[in-house]
């Protein structure tokens, strides 16, 4: 036996060693070793320790360089293993360091980058990797196709460069809040397309963390502009009349919600609630196809005349509604007269000519009161017109107890 203190080495080192005479024998291993091969010593006591390995090329010889092998076992199995030859005073050292921890890590790191990349380069979706600048670290080669975006090229590209600029200020917020708090997000942009140009976007975002340390933003994109130009759809189905595209009922009273929420800053506004007059009877005469027609043609010019002052819409049947704000109760008088002119001119329909009047009750509204009084207060006055003899309006005051209609003549053109 060698004279060599190798204690240390032996019973503390968790890699397998063997130490082996000039002539190649093995004349001692340590407890690791036993642990790895099974083998006992006198399986291994004076034989050549090259019948213990493979090596992955026939004609490789040990050398001072780590070379992968396989380690063959007592029971015929083998082990992948990194081989190193040590020289030592008239023998040298063996050591055998066990890889398949360490492959069974990097396999599957592998196959976790190829099953990212995988995803990533045939998703849908855009994945996009940014760091804590905002800085661009990756972006999925579906960016191509959704947005024409060079995924190719993120060089000196800035924070979301593509994004529309009414949208950029929001999105650095929730980027930056996520980062802080730790939260996913999602929002909808516009972002630039070079054929459409701006398109309706969903941005999920969320944020990677490691021991604690943000890594960085896994943002997932997709176009939304069908969706959206469908939301868009449905929204304007339950806003509007089917019949003359107008606001309808519902949106009405959304409008006399803000209107009453605006009272507190004196701004001011006006009810006007109108019909057709004898509505029913060129109905009953001409049909209800020409009733249609005559209720879009009615419409179409009390939306001219009132342009951008207000909103009107249909109210139910031959009921329209208009919430108008004004500075001056005389602008809204004012209004009221143009319409009741204009709706006097002759109506041609299917090579009829019709003649049709119109009523119209108007509340001035500047307290604060129920909206289901502000209409009946507007549908009091339009009684009133109809009282005295219709085609004209009828102009009555809200106060917040009680209704106060003044005592103005009737207003007949």
């Amino acid at each position: 036996m060698f004279s060599i203190n190798y204690e240390a080495l032996f019973e503390q080192n968790t890699d397998a060693i063997m130490i082996v005479n000039q002539e190649g024998f093995v004349v001692e291993a340590n407890s690791a070793f036993f642990d790895l091969s099974r083998f006992e010593w006198k399986d291994v006591q004076n034989k050549n320790y090259e019948n213990f390995f493979h090596y992955e090329h026939d004609d490789e010889e040990l050398t001072a360089c780590d070379q992968r092998a396989k380690f063959i076992c007592k029971d015929g199995k083998s082990v992948p293993i990194l081989v190193r030859k040590v020289s030592g005073d008239n023998c040298f050292f063996v050591v055998i360091k066990d890889m398949r921890a360490l492959y069974a890590v990097a396999e599957n790191y592998l196959q976790s980058e190829l099953r990212y990349r995988i995803i990533a380069e045939h998703i849908q979706d855009v994945l996009i990797l940014m760091d804590e600048q905002k800085n661009y670290l990756y972006v999925s080669p579906s960016a191509l196709d959704m947005f024409r975006f060079d995924y190719r090229n993120l060089n000196n590209r800035s924070a979301f460069f593509n994004i529309h600029p009414d949208d950029v200020e929001q999105l650095e917020m929730i980027y930056e809040k996520a980062i802080v708090e730790g939260n996913s997000f999602t929002v909808k942009v516009k972002a630039w397309h070079e054929e459409k140009q701006w398109v309706w976007t969903e941005l999920k975002g969320q944020p990677m963390y490691e021991n604690g340390q943000f890594q960085h933003m896994l943002l997932v994109a997709r176009d939304i502009s069908s969706q959206h130009k469908y939301e868009e759809m449905l929204l304007q189905h339950a806003y509007s009349d089917a019949l003359t595209n107008l606001p309808n009922r519902r949106k009405l009273n959304e409008r006399l919600k803000e209107a009453k929420a605006a009272l507190n800053e004196h701004a001011y506004f006006a009810v006007m609630l109108m019909d057709i007059d004898n509505f029913k009877h060129i109905n009953d005469y001409y049909g209800h196809e020409i009733g249609d027609h005559v209720l879009v043609e009615y419409g179409q010019r009390v939306s001219a005349i009132l342009e951008q002052k207000g909103i009107v819409g249909r109210y139910g049947g031959d009921e329209f509604m208009i919430v108008m704000p004004y500075q001056t109760q005389q602008e809204v008088e004012v209004i009221a007269k143009r319409i009741v002119a204009e709706i006097q001119r002759p109506i041609e329909i299917q090579q009829t000519i019709l003649s049709i009047t119109t009523s119209i009750g108007v509340a001035f509204v500047e307290e604060d009161v129920a909206i289901h009084k502000m209409v009946k207060c507007a549908d009091k006055a339009l009684y009133k017109v109809k009282q005295q003899g219709r085609n004209g309006c009828y102009i009555a005051g809200m106060k917040k107890t009680h209704y106060n209609y003044h005592d103005e003549p009737h207003l007949s053109y």
